[in-house]
């Protein structure tokens, strides 16, 4: 399929599109506000991201214990530093 025949069925049919033809057909026929009102990601002021180096033993020991706790990293980290 084209994502021409797309345009101009895109009221009478429904068409599977890759990530790529869809995109490829937003870029395409979206306005660029209306692009980024669809595929630019909200920003959310709650939340920050933390890029940390530590040692590999610390790693290991920081997986393995939210592994046995049964909860994601982040909500170990979170529960850690609610400690402080």
């Amino acid at each position: 399929m084209r994502l021409t025949d797309a345009k101009h069925d895109r009221e009478r049919h429904i068409y599977l599109l890759t990530f790529e033809q869809a995109r490829a057909w937003c870029e395409a026929e979206m306005t660029a506000e209306e692009w980024l009102e669809n595929f630019e990601p909200a920003e959310d002021d709650s939340l920050a991201a933390l890029n940390l180096t530590l040692s590999a033993a610390a790693v290991s020991k920081f997986k393995l214990s939210a592994q046995q706790q049964q909860i994601s990293q982040k909500e170990l980290m979170e529960k850690l530093i609610g400690t402080l």
